[in-house]
């Protein structure tokens, strides 16, 4: 990133800032610090190497502008509360995981604030990614942007999926997004399904022949993306509403692959702030 400053009777003063190259993309916060004034730059900035799940849809085309629909406040929790519960295999029968997430947001600037708060872009299922997250498994060597196996909703898998890593990849944190067909103050709204793995099993459910173990506390992985993200000041607003559905330490439900889950059945709507938002400025919906 060249950063170039006007100094006046044609001079120029240049910089470069170096920085370790995340594959997907990064973000990067640029401070320039004078005498009086803080100016921050921030830059969310993808590296299109053909490999990354985000790279194959265009969202300006996902919608036929006759599909999507223009929603208020009070229509837009009414909506989100008549989702499914959960997404689904692709029959469309079996369920899969909740879909615990709502977002109100640009794609760059939701891009950007899960980049801020430390999540990382997705590759692709191909074989030289499968070899890789194998070797990663077996070895506990990192590698931060293990595919995620599709889930489907809205007729399709996942548009894209995000997730945060924590050492190794039968531990982190993912999360599947789907564009919605509704706008909400002319911002797209997408909904999303958000666990964290606990370890890996084997299955015939996935193109690797193994899959994650969920953490069966599913809310407190949507708490703690809440907290990271208003942590970064990317949160304008969020409230929760209903809609997944209550499942009890005695009474739990189970995802595709058998893994056992609780929840209290409410999903978290979120407003990501295109400025930042101090924490004790973020407005809740009720």
């Amino acid at each position: 990133l060249a950063i170039r400053k006007d100094l006046g009777a044609g001079a120029t003063n240049s910089g470069y800032v170096l920085v370790n190259r995340h594959r997907g993309g990064r973000y990067l916060v640029v401070e320039l610090l004078s005498s009086e004034l803080l100016h921050r730059f921030d830059f969310m900035f993808t590296l299109p190497d053909g490999t990354f799940d985000f790279e194959t849809i265009d969202f300006n085309k996902l919608y036929s502008p006759a599909e999507l629909q223009d929603v208020s406040l009070d229509e837009l929790i009414a909506w989100a509360e008549s989702l499914p519960c959960c997404t689904t295999a692709e029959d469309g029968e079996r369920p899969g995981d909740p879909l615990n997430l709502v977002f109100v947001s640009e794609l760059n600037y939701l891009m950007g604030a899960l980049t801020r708060s430390g999540w990382v872009y997705t590759e692709r299922i191909t074989g030289k990614a499968v070899v890789e997250s194998v070797q990663s498994t077996l070895f506990g060597s990192p590698e931060w942007n293990y595919p995620v196996s599709p889930l489907f909703f809205f007729g399709r898998h996942q548009d894209f999926a995000m997730q945060r890593p924590r050492g190794s990849i039968p531990q982190r944190n993912h999360m599947r997004i789907w564009m919605a067909p509704v706008r909400y103050q002319g911002h797209p709204v997408w909904v999303a399904q958000l666990s964290r793995d606990i370890g890996v099993k084997p299955t015939w459910h996935s193109p690797f022949l193994m899959t994650h173990v969920i953490d069966p506390e599913i809310d407190e992985d949507r708490a703690y993306l809440l907290e990271l993200l208003m942590r970064s000041q990317s949160v304008a607003s969020f409230g929760y509403v209903d809609g997944v559905g209550a499942a009890t330490r005695d009474d739990p439900r189970y995802n595709l692959t058998g893994d056992p889950y609780r929840t209290d059945g409410r999903r978290l709507l979120i407003v990501i702030a295109e400025d930042p938002v101090p924490i004790d400025e973020v407005e809740h919906i009720p």
